[in-house]
């Protein structure tokens, strides 16, 4: 688990894209993200799409 200052690292926000925040990425050994969250969202939506990655 890690954060990232996207102002203070704009190479890596423009490298995945992020235009905004908040913006969650679930990523499992490797660059590429599993998963994408932007942007506000509920909390019972939040943990499907956590439980959902952690079942792959």
């Amino acid at each position: 688990m890690g954060k990232v200052n996207i102002h203070e690292n704009f190479e890596l926000a423009d490298e995945y894209d992020i235009t905004g925040i908040p913006h969650l990425m679930l990523f499992h050994g490797g660059r590429k993200p599993l998963r994408q969250v932007k942007g506000l969202v509920p909390e019972a939506e939040l943990v499907r799409i956590l439980n959902d990655v952690l079942k792959h």
